[in-house]
């Protein structure tokens, strides 16, 4: 119970929260803690709290038999009188805002607070609890198919084997933009693996000997490479015996080396990888 009030005390301490109840649960080794007071100022003593929490409790060390996310599992924040909860999800945000800015940690809001409806219920946040936490935050929800992938140093470029690449932010996957891929006779299909270089975005056109550039602002082709017959004038052969599917063993692969300012490339069960220099 040290700990615990340790953490009440920093509630305590703020001018205009009065601290009601403090329910410890021993089996689920989790404790509620209920305090009222002003919205900035039970706002602030929530901030404490949730600080000393923190500082005080090893959730690599925790157990306890209630789905919990972190050192402070959640924090309601709950219209008594002279408040709508409208203003009250105000105050909320700007605690998720201040906690992940102040303290470097994650925040989810949920039911009023959380705009996006289909993850709004808590018990889908706390999917996988704590342990499962950390795999969460490095997965993200693609809507479409997922083809080629490169990044011009600041968004994420997809492509999703249409004529659309998409644009998006690395840190949420949102799509930011998206830029149609078209040359004289109108949308590219089939767009595939795709690198950037040289502020321009290069990729093989599935289904072709074709390598396309083209420029990320407008989506316009500005140079096409036909590597017809690369696998034949090499002299090396594609034995379809050796492989269970013999269809689609066609140029698919494209990969830059920053290093030599070269091109790597090869196919659907090629048996080489060529290395060649493209001329800006």
């Amino acid at each position: 119970m040290n700990l615990i009030k340790q953490i009440t005390d920093e509630i305590e301490a703020v001018e205009g929260v009065r601290l009601l109840n403090v329910d410890p649960g021993k089996a689920t080794n989790r404790t509620v803690v209920t305090f009222v007071g002003n919205p900035q100022a039970a706002v602030e003593a929530a901030f404490r709290a949730i600080k000393k929490a923190g500082d005080l409790i090893d959730m690599s060390k925790h157990k306890g038999e209630h789905p919990r996310m972190g050192a402070t599992d959640v924090c309601p924040l709950i219209p008594i009188a002279n408040i709508t909860m409208g203003e009250t999800v105000e105050w909320a945000q700007r605690l998720a805002e201040r906690v992940g800015r102040e303290l470097s940690l994650p925040v989810y809001l949920y039911e009023e607070a959380q705009a996006d409806k289909t993850r709004s219920n808590l018990s889908i946040i706390r999917a996988g609890e704590y342990e499962g936490f950390f795999k969460k935050i490095n997965e993200f929800t693609w809507p479409y198919d997922g083809w080629g992938m490169t990044n011009d140093g600041k968004n994420i470029i997809l492509g999703t084997g249409g004529s659309v690449l998409y644009f998006v932010d690395p840190e949420n996957f949102k799509i930011l933009n998206q830029i149609s891929v078209t040359d004289n006779y109108g949308p590219v299909s089939m767009v595939n693996e795709l690198e950037y270089v040289n502020n321009f975005i290069y990729a093989n056109v599935y289904e072709t000997d074709n390598i396309v550039k083209i420029d990320p602002q407008t989506g316009a082709v500005v140079g096409k490479l036909n590597l017809s017959g690369l696998l034949q004038k090499s002299g090396m052969q594609y034995n379809p015996q050796n492989y269970t599917v013999n269809s689609g063993n066609v140029l698919n692969g494209i990969a830059y080396d920053s290093a030599k300012n070269s091109f790597y490339v090869t196919g659907k069960m090629w048996p080489a990888l060529f290395e060649i220099k493209i001329n800006n």
